[in-house]
């Protein structure tokens, strides 16, 4: 990790802060003028709320996720790459990432780290009385693990700094998976006693906008990686209970991606900035090709950067609403190509990037009563996510299969959508499989091969040659 991405300033983050002042949801509090490390940053709520405002304005504005969604779909199995499109995405489809190319998501990430490492550092330390101190960490924490779980994913032994000081930082090594799973629950598990059951606003007061996290986010991400980590008990105790709660519900696919959905857990807000050329949810534009302005049916294909592949296409079964509602087709004269319209509107604050649903739950759920052998709950979960799509119920009479239907159903239900495949994949042990069989078809722009190595992506070699203990990904 660089220096030059640890020991950044406040007044340099911030600022995009102040461009994005219209975003009510994260950016309702004027920013401070001073940097980050001066006494008078965590001196109010006002000034402290600013600190975390910025951090998810990040998240929200600068395509972290969008592009994960992207990049991992090329890399595995639900994209095609058009033929017409950039050769920059060749390297994601071809599955020939090297570190002198490598994809950004390090360096993405680890900045928002620092930023929180120092904003809990900042509340911890001041002597400002804060009414809404608790809120502030609770976000913190939740933040950290959040980064943490999507860098663990993508590169597997990463650096875990829980520090402001770039000079510590700045010599970390690569730690194991299994400890920053260990983080990461830790982490969760501290915002989860920290946050609010109500979703509130910067200044503390309840609102109906999901767009920060609470307490039912951070356990809502602690499911997941307690399922990854094979806590099959817990994790279906915690899916349990946010199921049984309240104010979320597997909503009609029309209006999952809608803001402030009953659908969504958390969500991140797009700039509502109406003298920004981006006021909607990234993804919409990403999959039609940028095109500013038009409406679908205006955009030429040639500008889409990817389509369904087959093997997406495959999962659907006829009648599911999901595919009604969530795929665009594309007729052209030879054939119909499928985009990703999981977000349908240029029009700002109609949509919200969907970032946890409740209908993971529900196969969260499923998925960690199958491993204990509790097949009927199983299938009740899994039925609850197939009725709402418009689908049958299904019985089954062993675990495999039950295991079976739930992959089903998550690459269904959750494809274009913030790397779930290629995690699956990966989490279940299969990626090899599948992936040998996928490099038969990727052969538009030449011979492709899969290696298992190939699972966790390189690091840029600026961030190596900037700490002298860190090591690039094995294979690279």
């Amino acid at each position: 990790m660089k220096i030059n991405i640890y020991n950044i300033k406040l007044i340099a983050f911030l600022g995009v802060a102040l461009s994005l002042s219209s975003c009510e949801d994260y950016l309702d509090i004027p920013a401070p003028s001073n940097a980050f490390y001066e006494e008078n940053t965590f001196v109010n709520d006002a000034t402290t709320a600013t600190t975390i405002n910025g951090v998810l304005a990040q998240l929200s504005v600068n395509y972290y996720l969008s592009n994960l969604s992207l990049y991992t779909g090329l890399y595995t199995d639900e994209f095609t790459l058009n033929l017409n499109n950039a050769a920059f995405y060749q390297r994601f489809y071809n599955n020939d990432l090297n570190s002198n190319q490598a994809p950004s998501v390090w360096s993405d990430f680890y900045p928002l780290v620092y930023r929180v490492n120092a904003i809990i550092e900042g509340i911890n330390d001041t002597s400002a009385t804060l009414s809404n101190k608790d809120q502030y960490l609770g976000e913190a924490y939740f933040l950290r693990a959040f980064s943490f779980y999507y860098l663990t994913n993508i590169y597997g032994d990463i650096a875990l700094p829980t520090t402001s000081d770039y000079e510590v930082n700045n010599t970390l090594s690569r730690q194991p998976q299994e400890e920053a799973f260990q983080q990461i629950i830790a982490d969760l598990e501290m915002a989860e006693s920290l946050l609010s059951e109500s979703y509130v606003t910067s200044d503390g007061l309840e609102t109906s906008s999901q767009a920060r996290p609470n307490k039912t986010a951070a356990q809502a991400l602690l499911s997941r990686v307690l399922l990854q980590t094979e806590n099959w008990e817990e994790a279906a105790e915690i899916s349990s209970a946010i199921l049984d709660q309240s104010g979320q519900s597997l909503v009609d696919t029309e209006n999952v991606f809608k803001t402030d959905s009953g659908a969504m857990i958390w969500e991140l807000m797009p700039n509502n900035n109406p003298d920004s050329y981006m006021k909607y949810v990234p993804d919409y534009n990403i999959y039609f090709g940028w095109n500013y302005g038009f409406s679908p049916v205006e955009v030429e294909f040639g500008n889409a950067p990817v389509y369904l592949s087959e093997s997406q296409l495959d999962v659907f079964e006829e009648g599911d609403l999901r595919f009604q509602n969530w795929v665009y087709p594309v007729e052209l004269p030879d054939t119909t190509y499928y985009l990703p319209y999981k977000y349908q509107t240029q029009t700002a604050g109609e949509e919200a990037s969907a970032i946890l649903r409740i209908a993971e739950q529900y196969l969260i759920n499923a998925e960690a009563n199958a491993e204990m052998g509790d097949l009927g709950a199983a299938v009740t979960s899994i039925n609850a996510v197939r009725n709402r799509a418009g689908l049958p119920d299904i019985t089954a009479n062993s675990s495999e299969e039950v295991l079976a239907a739930i992959a089903k159903e998550r690459r269904t239900e959750f494809f274009a959508e913030g790397g779930y495949r290629f995690f699956d994949l990966k989490r279940t042990n299969t990626i090899d499989e599948v992936m040998n069989d996928v490099v038969t078809d990727k052969t538009k722009f030449g011979e492709v091969t899969w290696d298992s190595y190939k699972q966790f992506w390189p690091i840029s070699y600026s961030e190596i040659n900037a700490n002298p203990n860190l090591e690039q990904t094995e294979g690279y």
